[in-house]
């Protein structure tokens, strides 16, 4: 997958959000389910010679990083916050990733940490307004390195 668009929102009031996850609200466990009926142990049989097991195989084929859905970084104005873009992008075949700021400017009060993958906002006013949160759009991208 190619480079990942963010958009970085610093706001003039906190923000609330709720997760629902498969109908339930936010902090809700899901219902116990009954455990299955114990069934009787089958009878003792000898056991096979040991057999050592082959070694794993490469993965043939390299998986480029996947980046999660969410586009949206939100900073609430005054509160200063460290966001980890790492947090957004995985790679498939466990690689370590190297992530770049491709394009895009950042806010003043705005920090890209290109050694740890975090944006930094230092929690200084930058006028935002309620309803009219300060906007900007950059661009990341991820590689593991391998074609």
């Amino acid at each position: 997958m190619g480079p990942r668009l963010m958009i970085l929102n610093v706001a003039a009031s906190p923000l609330i959000a709720c997760v629902l996850s498969a109908g339930l609200a936010y902090g809700q466990s899901p219902p116990a389910f009954p455990s299955p009926p114990a069934f009787p142990s089958p009878p003792a049989f000898p056991s096979p010679p040991a057999v050592p097991s082959p070694p794993p195989f490469p993965s043939p084929v390299n998986r480029a990083p996947i980046w999660l859905p969410v586009t949206t970084i939100e900073f609430v104005e005054g509160v200063p916050a460290v966001v980890s873009i790492r947090n957004f992008v995985r790679d498939p075949d466990s690689d370590p990733l190297v992530i770049t700021l491709k394009s895009g400017a950042l806010l003043a009060g705005l920090t890209w940490n290109p050694k740890n993958y975090t944006i930094a906002y230092d929690g200084l006013p930058m006028g935002a307004k309620p309803g009219a949160p300060i906007v900007t759009t950059v661009i990341f991208s991820a590689d593991d390195g391998k074609p």
